[in-house]
């Protein structure tokens, strides 16, 4: 027999009793995106050295030691890839469904306001992956659509989308490198950064001209770089020969002209370009290791544009050819110790295990001391735990290509510009100097309260109504209730059904409350009141949601509660406490009405047999299975809480798309592999896993579970949560049969042409709540649960419109 909750089940990572901990937590407002709350993150620094890092204008990338993505900064054109335009303060672990492995990852690269990373697993490896602006193309998916979530680079040609060993980005375009030694580029091409010997930008990869037009031509771990303007690469060939192209207003190409070249031009006088490392390309200004004084020791050389004394020859001239850095550092090292990194007007040498740059120091991403420019090498100075002693590797280096919002990233430490968040520090505050980036384990996104618009009491029975405003979509309501002579030691529950939220606005109805004693080791001793109007009490209440509650608030939105308000009364109703242990609370308060009908009540189940079952009406299997059967038919479900874990637990399914929770139900729509957890549903702690396989066979072979009832699809138009009006016609003609059901799941869909995104995950929850509003008002008084399925349970995999027209959809499951 269905379980009715003591009180409405509430959001995961609220507590049981409304409390919420997170007394460390640290608050901060993304000043570029002020309609996104406030972030509740604890925050921790990140304790390792970061082999790949990525920097864009105000954004920054960056792999941990275990292999995952983390970002932070501006994401208002979604490069951070997180499947919305919220940008962060903080670094957080970027995860899409649509990479293979997204946790394993080999290259990645940056350009203006998009990234680009290489898969190092799966089937097949080397896959390259893009999300952010593509207004030039420089995602390669052969549109110029932007993209919130990564998608991967289009096969063109001679150019199929594995076995990639290295992404390479700046401006707003890309190069990729194979492990064969060929060499593509797409995006903008306005200045012919691409080389393929025109100036037509290219959405998807496109292969370079001579000498880069064959197998073999390019170093896959050599030196390549891409600029707004230029590029730069080493070819695979005789002494490491560099050659460059596209933009030439300066001398960046460095051929002693300052002609443009649509075309790979050799540098004078620059070889020995090993190394991935070894090239550096900023906004008009290239910088290269060259031969050294004698053979195996290398020098920096840079040419071009030379305004804020980036070429670092002590002066602002520009050069149209390979000069020598001066400065800080003794320029002339053996090879294996010097690196180089550039972008917008600063660039950077990492040589003899120490750190040093040049340029524009617009933002302090060179020194604290001044926001002077420098013209020659100048070392980074220690600050905190930051040392510039330590060798952080081959591609521990990134300079942002922006000139009025710079900054610098060395292993785990940045420092300069933070107006975006991009130095990870979960504010906006300008780092003169090191500071260690964190990453955030964030609580929620802070929200305004709501507001008790007013609180009464009711009779017949007597309750306690509490009218809410200020409410956000998708809202999870928690109203604490307080009586004026609580018992000693108990925490006080009221108890009430889901509210509807419409217009921001909600009633809540308190039909009794619960207090809980904990002690002895046991489960609680619990005590049921009814509301007696002759009292006080306070009440207060707030609002929290969790991640596909609310499309604005990614990673779900938690607000505090309102300041308490009093109800005083004058009549008086029946107050007999009934005591009960929590195993078997009989006194529980009725099953609450959600039919909004006085006289409403919740069909009555009855056990029966395989035989004469009728499917979502009769009970077969009354089994409460703590552990999962070897296999469970299609079309089936069991009962997966004990009556005291049903008071603390949720079941979180893996894989929606074979079965879905409903509240002490599993549910199991098709066949296949079934994963589920049941979790506390305050810690989210798990306290066991269930696993079980799916089969297409008759429920009375296996005389496993209870039979469901899954109803023909509700359809819906493209973009839209409004039934078509055949579909609520058809469902007013089912009212006899779903008030039948035990309980009902509503599991809402959405097309699958943009994947499974917030935005239809958002969408399939908004078809869900229609078709559970028509229930209701076709006079269902059963428990309702709604899941938003999204696009990973299509019904066509087609992508014609009606093929779509399919997978746009609602599914009424009828359980006993």
């Amino acid at each position: 027999m269905r379980k009715m909750r003591i009180s409405s089940r509430l959001l995961a990572g609220i507590a049981l009793f409304g409390l919420f901990v997170g007394t460390s937590a640290i608050t901060g407002l993304p000043v570029q995106n002020p309609d996104r709350a406030n972030a509740l993150v604890t925050m921790n620094n990140v304790g390792y050295n970061s082999m790949l890092i990525l920097a864009g204008d105000k954004h920054m990338c960056w792999r941990d030691m275990g292999n995952g993505l983390l970002c932070s900064g501006d994401n208002t054109l979604g490069q951070l890839g997180m499947g919305n335009n919220a940008s962060l303060l903080y670094g957080k672990s970027i995860k899409t469904s649509q990479m293979a492995s997204p946790a394993n990852l080999n290259s990645m690269a940056g350009g203006n306001n998009h990234i680009c990373v290489v898969t190092s697993t799966g089937t097949p490896s080397g896959v390259v992956y893009c999300s952010g602006d593509n207004s030039s193309g420089q995602l390669g998916d052969g549109t110029n659509l932007n993209r919130n979530q990564a998608v991967p680079v289009s096969d063109n040609g001679a150019f199929t989308n594995r076995d990639v060993v290295r992404v390479i980005a700046g401006g707003n375009s890309t190069c990729a490198i194979k492990n064969a030694g060929q060499l593509f580029c797409w995006g903008a091409n306005n200045h012919g950064q691409l080389g393929d010997g025109t100036t037509q930008d290219r959405n998807v990869p496109t292969p370079l001209v001579a000498p880069f037009n064959v197998t073999g031509s390019v170093m896959n771990s050599g030196g390549m770089a891409i600029s707004d303007t230029h590029a730069c690469a080493t070819s695979d060939a005789g002494n490491y020969e560099l050659y460059c192209w596209g933009d030439n207003a300066f001398g960046q190409i460095g051929d002693g002209t300052t002609s443009d070249r649509l075309a790979p031009t050799t540098v004078t006088g620059v070889v020995n370009t090993q190394g991935t490392k070894a090239v550096a390309v900023a906004s008009g200004t290239t910088c290269a290791r060259a031969n050294g004084s004698v053979s195996n020791r290398s020098a920096v050389k840079c040419w071009g544009l030379n305004d804020l004394g980036q070429v670092g020859d002590g002066t602002t001239a520009n050069k149209s050819t390979p000069t020598n850095v001066t400065g800080a550092f003794t320029n002339d090292v053996t090879n294996t110790s010097m690196n180089l990194a550039g972008a917008g007007k600063t660039m950077c040498a990492h040589v003899a295990l120490s750190l040093y740059c040049w340029g524009n120091n617009s933002s302090n991403q060179i020194t604290s001391a001044a926001t002077a420019n420098y013209t020659s090498a100048t070392i980074i100075v220690a600050a905190g735990s930051f040392t510039n002693n330590a060798n952080l590797g081959n591609d521990a280096i990134v300079v942002s290509p922006s000139v009025t919002n710079g900054f610098v990233c060395y292993g785990r430490y940045c420092w300069g510009d933070n107006t975006w968040g991009q130095l990870s520090q979960n504010n906006t505050t300008a780092a003169p100097s090191a500071v260690n980036t964190k990453t955030g384990t964030v609580t929620a996104d802070a929200v305004a309260a709501p507001t008790i618009v007013s609180a009464t009491f009711g009779t017949n029975p007597a309750k306690i109504v509490v009218k809410l405003s200020g409410l956000l979509s998708g809202a999870n309501v928690n109203v604490l209730v307080t009586p004026a002579d609580p018992p000693a030691g108990a925490n006080i529950q009221p108890n009430y059904s889901v509210p509807t939220i419409t217009n921001g606005e909600a009633t809540i109805t308190i039909t009794g409350l619960t207090s809980m004693v904990f002690g002895g080791g046991g489960p609680p001793t619990m005590t049921n009141y009814n509301i007696d109007t002759s009292k006080q009490y306070t009440v207060k209440a707030m609002q929290a949601g969790n991640a596909s509650a609310n499309v604005n608030y990614v990673d779900g939105f938690e607000s505090p509660y309102t300041s308490t308000m009093s109800v005083t009364g004058g009549t008086t109703s029946s107050n007999t406490p009934a005591s009960t242990p929590a195993s078997a609370p009989s006194s529980a308060p009725a099953t609450p009405n959600t039919s909004g009908s006085p006289s409403a009540t919740t069909p009555t189940r009855t056990l029966g047999n395989y035989a004469t079952a009728i499917p979502g009406v009769t009970i077969t299997d009354a089994t409460v299975y703590t552990v999962a059967p070897k296999k469970v038919s299609a079309d089936s479900a069991i009962n997966a809480l004990t009556p005291t874990e049903a008071k603390t637990f949720d079941i979180v399914s893996r894989t929606p798309s074979v079965c879905l929770p409903n509240d002490d139900d599993l549910v199991f729509l098709d066949d296949g592999k079934c994963i589920a957890t049941v979790v506390n549903e305050k810690t989210r702690k798990v306290l066991r896993t269930l696993r079980t396989t799916v089969v297409e066979t008759d429920i009375s072979e296996l005389k496993v579970g209870n039979e469901i009832a899954i109803l023909s699809p509700l359809y819906f138009s493209a973009g839209s949560a409004v039934m078509k009006e055949s579909s609520a016609k058809r469902l007013t003609g089912l009212a006899t049969t779903v008030k039948a059901a035990g309980s009902i799941l509503i599991a809402g869909h959405s097309g699958t042409l943009m994947g499974n995104t917030p935005e239809n995950r958002a969408l399939s929850r908004k078809r869900a709540a229609t078709v559970m509003a028509a229930v209701k008002k076709i006079g269902a008084t059963s428990p309702i649960a709604i899941a938003a399925v999204g696009a990973l349970d299509p019904a066509s995999k087609g992508t014609t419109q009606a093929a779509q027209d399919k997978n746009r959809r609602a599914v009424i499951v009828l359980i006993p």
